[in-house]
């Protein structure tokens, strides 16, 4: 894509695609139990932590 035209690293070019979708699978996690210290009114937050790593383009 347009990162790759312009020579600016990504972390799937870096650590290959798996490694970079587990990375990302494990940070969601991270993010995930951070959050479940709060209320329902993080979960706009909780819901935004899954679609960056489940969207599909």
């Amino acid at each position: 894509g347009a990162d790759i035209a312009r020579d600016k690293p990504t972390y799937p070019a870096l650590l290959g695609l798996d490694v970079a979708k587990g990375y990302a699978l494990e940070l969601r996690d991270q993010a995930l139990a951070a959050l479940s210290l709060f209320d329902a009114a993080a979960e706009p937050l909780r819901e935004l932590a899954r679609y960056i790593v489940e969207r599909r383009h």
